[in-house]
Order: C-alpha cells, then sequence, then structure tokens
C-alpha cells in the first residue's frame, strides 16, 4: 500500500512540474546591426506586454525564457529604430536593427547665425523653445524667461500692462552702468532699452513714464529658439556690448516642403481683486476754532460726520471693469 502511495505521489509531481515546464520556452538569437552586420551588445529584449526580457551579450547573442503565449519580442537600442518582432513557433529569432537616421545631434546658435552641435562647444550655453515661451501666453517675453534660465533676475517696472522688462544675469556688474545682456535676433544686435529711459527701475524716467522695453514688440509665436550665452563666452563672440551675456533669439522660418500653417487662440479675463479701504463716515472739510466743517473741495482733510442715509461712492472700485484680451495668432511656414 505504501509502494502504490509513493508512486502516486511521484507521478502526480511529475505532471506538475511538466505542466510547469509547458508552460514556459526558451527563445534565443542575435542582434546585429543594419550597418556592417556586427552584433550589437546591450540590446534590451522584451516580452511585449509583460515585465519579461534580458539583454543582449557582447557579440549580439541573447537567451530568454518567454511564457508559452508569448507572441512578440521588442528589441530596443540607442541610436536605432525598436523593432517588434512576432515569435511564432519559432525557437530562435535573429534580428537586425536599422540605424535611426531621425535622431538629430543637439544644435545651438552661438553667433551670427553660426549652429554648432552643443558637444563640440566649450562652454555653458542654455537653451529655451519658443513653444514653452509662447505657451505662458505673456504679450512681453522677456519676463517669460523667469525661471527658466539659470541665474537670471528679472525686473518689471509695474504691474501695468505694457511695463517694461529689464534682465539681468548672473547679477549686475557695475553700479552705474546697463547691466541688461545684448540680445541677438537673427544675427541682428538689438538694445533692450528705450529713449529716456534709465538702466535701473529706480530711474527717475522709469518712475515718471514706462516706453516698455524694446525687445517686447517680438511675438512670442515667432521665436524658435532662445539660446543664452554668460559671461567670457558671450564677450568673445560679440565683443564688449555683451559683456553682461548675450540672448540669442533665432525666429521662425520657411521650410522646404509642404506648407504648414499654426493656429492658436486665447482668451484672458481679468478682474481687480484688491483695493483700498476708504472711509465714508466722515464728509470732506475742515476744522475751524476746533469746529468740524463740511468742505467739498478739501481733499486732505476729514469734516463733520456725514448724515444719516448720505450716498456715498467708492470711484476707485468703480473705475475698474473687467478686462477682456483675446488673441489669434497665424503662422504660415
Amino acid at each position: 500500500m505504501k509502494n502504490i502511495f509513493t508512486f502516486l505521489l511521484t507521478f502526480l509531481l511529475a505532471g506538475m512540474l511538466g505542466n510547469t515546464y509547458a508552460q514556459q520556452r526558451t527563445i534565443s538569437g542575435k542582434v546585429t546591426s543594419s550597418e556592417d552586420g556586427s552584433g550589437l551588445p546591450g540590446v534590451n529584449i522584451t516580452v511585449k506586454g509583460t515585465s519579461a526580457g534580458t539583454v543582449s551579450d557582447a557579440d549580439g547573442s541573447y537567451r530568454l525564457s518567454v511564457p508559452a503565449d508569448a507572441t512578440t519580442l521588442v528589441f530596443s537600442f540607442i541610436g536605432f529604430r525598436k523593432a517588434e518582432v512576432l515569435i511564432g513557433n519559432r525557437t530562435e529569432v535573429n534580428v537586425t536593427l536599422l540605424v535611426d537616421t531621425r535622431q538629430l545631434n543637439e544644435v545651438v546658435v552661438t553667433s551670427f547665425g553660426i549652429q554648432k552641435e552643443k558637444k563640440e562647444l566649450g562652454y555653458a550655453v542654455q537653451e529655451v523653445k519658443g513653444q514653452e515661451i509662447a505657451e505662458t501666453n505673456r504679450p512681453n517675453f522677456v519676463t517669460a524667461l523667469q525661471g527658466r534660465i539659470a541665474g537670471v533676475s528679472i525686473g518689471t517696472t509695474s504691474g501695468m500692462a505694457g511695463a517694461s522688462s529689464q534682465i539681468v544675469l548672473r547679477g549686475g556688474s557695475s553700479l552705474g552702468a546697463n547691466n541688461q545682456p545684448l540680445f541677438v535676433i537673427d544675427g541682428v544686435p538689438v538694445d533692450n532699452t528705450t529713449k529716456s529711459e534709465g538702466f535701473l527701475l529706480t530711474d527717475t524716467p522709469n518712475r515718471i513714464s514706462d516706453y516698455t522695453n524694446r525687445i517686447a514688440d517680438i511675438d512670442p509665436n515667432d521665436i524658435e529658439n532662445i539660446t543664452v550665452l554668460k559671461g567670457p563666452a558671450a564677450s568673445a563672440l560679440y565683443g564688449i556690448d555683451a559683456a553682461n551675456g548675450a540672448i540669442i533669439i533665432t525666429t521662425k522660418k520657411g521650410r522646404k516642403g509642404s506648407v504648414r500653417i499654426d493656429y492658436s487662440n486665447n482668451f484672458t479675463i481679468e478682474n481687480a481683486t484688491r483695493f483700498p479701504e476708504i472711509q465714508t463716515k466722515f464728509a470732506n472739510g475742515s476744522w475751524v476754532n476746533n469746529v468740524p466743517t463740511t468742505n467739498r473741495n478739501t481733499l486732505s482733510t476729514w469734516g463733520a460726520e456725514r448724515p444719516a442715509g448720505e450716498p456715498t461712492f467708492n470711484n476707485v472700485r468703480n473705475f475698474f471693469r473687467t478686462g477682456f484680451m483675446q488673441n489669434q495668432v497665424v503662422v504660415t511656414m
């Protein structure tokens, strides 16, 4: 009886183990390059829809245990196009990966429209895409650079519409001279100051009137990208005018091929939310012999207490209305 029980238990375990092995199968093969046919090491091979995977060895060979119901292997490697291959009933799957010619090296514009690969530069640069600036929907794109460039300080003369914005890279270098970087638009240097406007936000011309900084005339939707050069690198390319750095703006241009039209539309609604407190208990007036007298032409002192039920007006609050702005942009390339 004991022998029969042992035989049945052994038979059951063997059946379960065989079923487990039947649920897995091993796929092997080699991954090669389409350029020279050499094996590619370090290629990621995964079973589509699962976490099972492996990497190819030094000569491009691989070996992977996959579920019995696996249908597709995914091969991916930097610089090559991803490939998805059906397994079928095969146990050996060889793959040739195509070079991805669509992957472009990161290119920046340095001086006078000259383009160089970023890895070839011997100095640090920062780049901001024009789309990031346009998405902020700010009329003055200089204010949109805040928080997108390291070491930048941006100040505005006021919170009014059309207020000037000034930018300083890595702090000011002069107490009385201009601390702003040089702006270069498609190779043409542009001054960001305006006539009769001071270099400092506290200068008298800036407090009396505001003519808006000239770079604000650029439509953010026309900007392709912005490259920022700091320190000696800017001076070496643009001279003493760029001693405080240089901001190089490349605008959008037409491209070979089919015509492309970009349209964007945005709405802005603004309301003033904070107003100064106004007293309505006392009327305008003055004090004569320690007696308050009402004088409607006096604004500097208080007069007698207003009669009950006398209407009062908050002219500051009544002056403001709901602001509405609509901006529609059509760009043809």
